[in-house]
């Protein structure tokens, strides 16, 4: 079992490098079909959310 302090530090780099990472994933997103690249935004946007709400 991990401790609360290193639960709350990956919760945070998660969050930190999702953000960061959001310019990138539109470049990297942008040759696929707009249905695709709606799922992978709605993905990292769901995944960013599930972080924060973890801290």
């Amino acid at each position: 079992m991990l401790s609360i302090h290193v639960r709350i530090d990956r919760a945070q780099r998660l969050v930190r490098m999702l953000e960061r990472d959001a310019p990138r994933l539109a470049v990297r997103v942008a040759e696929l079909t707009p249905d695709y690249q709606q799922s992978a935004k709605k993905y990292a946007a769901q995944l960013t959310a599930h972080a924060r709400a973890e801290l």
